[in-house]
């Protein structure tokens, strides 16, 4: 996977080329290639077998932003057995996939075409009986790629509740928990929906932990199984969302049970930076406890975490390997993301420590409303971007990361990777040989 970044160190080059590797490593491609086999009739998924024989119709239905990869594999696959589907995705992350139709819809926002591939969705569900097998490919950014609202919700108040709950600093779990309760596609609302077909789930996850309720606001899960309501959210929120959410009954709905099957997570990415570093002479330090909480916050923890390691291991050549979502309580004008945030945050004291590279970006290719997949700061970032006159400290306060990162180089660009398996944050420390 090709990085488009400007390293000036061998720490940020080192950076770089091992995020590039974990790009390749967590294509949703690889990774549905690696789940599924199919041979005369019979499918194999992760070794559970399932007889198309049985079925008259076999289709695919694949939302989020790795839904045109992980479609083309499984078609690919399932040859002239497959007889439709459709594939739902952000714009510039679609592709053709043959006997498969294609909507793009708004991310992270929802829009007109959010709507559209809803009631396409439901139209095909509609459409299906007992002889119906549905291969549900799922993967990160589903929730407002598809939307069909309950009651006199309208595009405009989903569109609102989107934009306050992601500038309000909630994490996913937070944002889907109040997106499923004006929704009837979230929350099992799908699984109703094609109750009378078979319907099979790869998964591939952008959510820590893998909780099938979160990940796309779990169309195909029973809502009994999400987690504490944030009712205190909801005073943000307009005032038809908060009706609409006091008074419906959240399970109101047979939800069958569906199988689901998680095809990748932040842990293949974690362990493909291990061995990408590996590879190139550092000793890799993965950490188990996930990135979350406020972006800034958790960037300077990180680097502390860096200097204890640099001061007890003097010459050692290490990356610190962390993974998760943060998030960013938006109190600024600017544009930016949540690694482009951690990586301006981080700024000040990895200029205190020779020979380091901080590097934080998505593995989708796309770090918050920006076309960059994050960031880079290297020993020399902080002087170099007071030279050009760029303001760390007004950057932070006006949450105006990407033109920060954008006027001194440090912006990481990779366009659509083809996959959605969380957040990377690696801190490459590679002392070079001074004698």
């Amino acid at each position: 996977m090709t990085v488009r970044a400007t390293p000036r160190s061998s720490a940020g080059q080192l950076a770089v080329e091992i995020y590039g590797d974990v790009l390749e490593q967590v294509r949703a491609d690889r990774l549905v290639r690696a789940s599924l086999q199919y041979e005369a009739g019979l499918l194999m998924i992760q070794g559970h077998p399932y007889d198309l024989s049985e079925f008259r119709r076999v289709q695919i239905v694949a939302v989020g932003k790795a839904a045109a990869p992980m479609a083309r594999e499984a078609a690919d696959l399932l040859g002239s057995r497959l007889d439709g589907g459709l594939v739902v995705t952000k714009p510039g992350y679609g592709e053709p996939v043959s006997g498969l139709e294609l909507l793009e819809a708004g991310h992270p926002v929802p829009d007109e075409g959010s709507l559209v591939s809803g009631r396409r969705i439901l139209e095909l569900a509609e459409q299906c009986g007992p002889d119906d097998f549905v291969l549900f490919l799922l993967s990160g950014g589903a929730s407002a790629l598809m939307e069909a609202p309950n009651g006199s919700v309208t595009l405009e108040d989903l569109r609102a509740t989107n934009e306050r709950l992601l500038a309000s600093g909630a994490d996913i779990a937070q944002l889907n928990a109040i997106r499923s309760r004006v929704s009837r596609i979230k929350a099992g609302g799908l699984a109703h929906a094609f109750r009378k077909a078979k319907v099979v789930a790869l998964v591939l996850s952008d959510v820590i932990g893998n909780h099938l309720a979160t990940i796309g606001s779990g169309p195909l899960v029973s809502p009994n199984r999400m987690g504490p309501f944030p009712y205190a959210l909801l005073d943000q929120m307009p005032e038809t969302v908060r009706a609409e959410v006091l008074t419906r009954d959240l399970v109101t709905f047979e939800v069958p049970r569906v199988d689901h099957y998680v095809i990748g997570s932040l842990s293949v990415a974690v362990h493909a930076a291990a061995d990408a570093a590996r590879a190139r002479g550092l000793d890799p330090l993965p950490y188990g406890d996930p990135m979350q909480g406020e972006a800034r916050e958790m960037a300077r923890r990180i680097v502390a975490l860096a200097k204890r390691h640099v001061e007890a291991r003097p010459g050692d050549r290490f990356c610190l390997i962390f993974g998760g979502e943060t998030t960013v309580t938006v109190r600024g004008s600017g544009i930016g993301g949540r690694c482009q945030e951690m990586v301006v945050a981080a700024a000040p004291a990895v200029a205190k420590l020779a020979d380091t590279a901080f590097l934080a970006a998505g593995t989708d290719g796309a770090d918050g409303p920006t076309e960059a997949a994050g960031g880079l700061v290297e020993t020399d970032s902080l002087r170099l971007a007071k030279e050009v006159g760029n303001d760390q400290r007004k950057a932070l306060v006006n949450n105006d990361s990407f033109r920060y990162l954008l006027q001194c180089d440090g912006l990481l660009f990779t366009g659509p990777t083809g996959s959605n398996v969380n957040d990377l944050c690696l801190v490459v420390h590679a002392p070079t040989d001074r004698t």
